[in-house]
């Protein structure tokens, strides 16, 4: 809209973003200077393997403890990696794996998404590189997930 010439067409001396925020009143409003949220962006992992009796996983090859190990490394992305002085938050928020209805068997796929947020783009850069980094170390199938993610 604006390469589009809103501006020049409804010129305007200053711009809001409003958001919804759950525990204000009705009536409330509240105002920062500079940013107030965070960017959100989504990223999805697929741990691929081959599944097999849970009483011979000696003859398949596990995803879940792949992706069990991935979303423990995740947590050390903003820990160990981003500047302690720069906001970011990485959240695996889904995990799909396997049949609740047959609990001895080692499935060929766990798939994870989540959610990362950050304040500046350089961090957002480092979240999107450093997810990706670590589900291939620990084997994923990476996909891409809108908006930057992996």
């Amino acid at each position: 809209m604006v390469e589009d010439g809103l501006f020049e067409r409804f010129p305007c001396d200053a711009v809001y973003g409003l958001h919804n925020m759950p525990g204000l009143d009705t009536n409330e409003m509240a105002v920062v200077a500079g940013p107030q949220l965070a960017s959100s962006d989504s990223w999805r992992v697929t741990f691929r393997g081959t599944g097999t009796h849970g009483a011979k996983p000696h003859l398949g090859r596990d995803p879940i403890t792949a992706a069990a190990t991935f979303l423990a490394s995740l947590q050390t992305i903003v820990g160990r990696v981003i500047d302690p002085l720069q906001p970011a938050v990485v959240s695996a928020c889904s995990v799909q794996a396997g049949n609740p209805q047959a609990l001895n068997v080692i499935p060929d796929i766990v798939e994870i998404g989540g959610t990362a947020r950050a304040y500046s783009p350089e961090v957002r850069d480092q979240l999107e590189t450093e997810i990706g980094r670590l589900a291939e170390w620990h084997g994923s199938d990476v996909q891409e997930s809108p908006p930057i993610m992996v």
